[in-house]
């Protein structure tokens, strides 16, 4: 099973997915922006971008950059094979905890079931080629939820301290994850046997996520002369581009004159840093701004990007073949109808295993219902959601080897 998901995830890679990479690519265009903050750690030492005509400190998290240009400096010319295979195994260690955390709640089959649709999921195998955080955040939020399960038993301090860990390491690949512990840790805690306990164990796991996203937060303090960027900067832009006037729920950052909109500074005596630190500030007002003058527009675009973040097949143009389209509808579509059988079956075993796997879709559903929704965004959540349906998939094959043996009984 473990060749079968390394075998798909390098072969479509280099194949096709890798290719998408293209500084010119409409639809993939953070790539270029990842693979050049890569190149400039790699071969300068410093966490930068250049965007346009100004050199930009903390555009993106640091911990997905890092992993780029370590494949850059131990491979040099070779780097993009290099990267790319180790996304091929980050996708593999991912389908392997999907396994564990199925198995060790719903039994050996189950688990078996969950590693294959994980293997074989079209949308995993895809991103697998592409120089964006999915495939390094997807194995980070199985890895949290996974040790977040351990969390519960014996020596659960030590397992909440790794929640932490990895908590820290998710938050240092997409910023969202910094409101983890105000959403996802609730639920744990609450749907619990020990509430008290494991609001000990939730405050352990915040305090090392704190630590581990500390280095990042004092960094961007001296770069950026004492102010706080505990994320990124790109918070405002993200933002504002999901909660506009021209907002829809989706992508809209190509309809907006960033640097003509009359909030966004513009002072060309500024330097680099505090432009950066400005226009983010800016942008992130002027979004809140925009959300309190209009909260029934906000809350209007709520379907829209829910709808954008679920849809069962892509919106972009270049991805609507009928090859796109059918490969899409033929996998995501049962899986989320047998995931939604499967989240019936587990109704009486809500607190014990039915929450734990619906808190980290809840977490990313919530997450793009205030900022843009697209497909890709959904990617997170749907290992749990592929758990959900090998659940289903294991009682109909219960049901059918009870069926056959009282065959064979007669």
């Amino acid at each position: 099973m473990i060749l079968l998901a390394l075998v798909l995830r390098m072969a479509v890679a280099f194949a096709y997915g890798v290719h998408q990479n293209a500084s010119e690519s409409p639809t993939f265009g953070d790539t270029a922006e990842y693979w050049g903050i890569a190149a400039n750690l790699a071969n300068t030492g410093g966490m930068y971008a250049v965007l346009g005509d100004r050199v930009c400190q903390a555009s993106r998290p640091p911990l997905y950059p890092i992993v780029l240009a370590a494949a850059i400096n131990v491979a040099k010319a070779d780097a993009v094979r290099v990267a790319v295979i180790l996304q091929a195994l980050m996708g593999t260690l991912t389908c392997w905890l999907v396994y564990r955390i199925a198995r060790e709640k719903f039994g050996e089959r189950a688990g078996r079931i969950a590693f294959i649709l994980c293997a074989i999921y079209p949308f995993f195998i895809f991103y697998t080629g592409l120089f964006l955080t999915e495939t390094l955040f997807c194995l980070l939020y199985v890895l949290l939820n996974w040790l977040m399960t351990k969390a519960s038993g014996r020596s659960a301090p030590l397992w909440a301290a790794g929640c932490g860990v990895a908590l820290g390491l998710c938050a240092l690949t997409r910023s969202e994850l910094l409101a983890f512990p105000l959403v996802a840790l609730p639920i744990w805690i609450l749907t619990g046997e020990n509430r008290l306990r494991r609001l000990g164990h939730a405050l352990i796991a915040t305090l090392v996520m704190a630590a581990v996203v500390s280095p990042w937060a004092i960094r961007n303090s001296e770069v950026f002369h004492g102010k706080t960027v505990i994320g990124t900067t790109r918070l405002g832009h993200d933002l504002y581009e999901a909660n506009n006037p021209q907002a829809d729920g989706g992508i809209a950052a190509e309809r907006i004159a960033w640097d003509k909109a009359g909030f966004v500074p513009n002072d060309a005596d500024m330097s680099d840093e505090q432009y950066e630190f400005a226009k983010n500030r800016a942008l992130r007002a002027e979004a809140i701004a925009w959300i309190k003058e209009n909260p029934g527009r906000f809350l209007a675009l709520v379907p829209q990007k829910i709808w954008r973040t679920w849809r069962p097949i892509p919106a972009f143009s270049e991805f609507q073949n009928w090859y796109f389209v059918a490969v899409s509808l033929a996998s995501y579509v049962p899986v989320m109808l047998l995931a939604a059988a499967g989240a019936w079956l587990l109704r009486k075993r809500a607190r014990k295993d039915l929450w734990p796997l619906l808190a980290p879709v809840i977490f990313v559903a919530l997450a793009h219902c205030v900022f843009i929704g697209s497909l890709r965004y959904n990617l997170p959540a749907m290992p749990f959601v592929i758990i959900l349906a090998a659940v289903s998939l294991d009682r109909i094959a219960a049901g059918y080897l009870a069926r056959r043996a009282r065959r064979r009984a007669i």
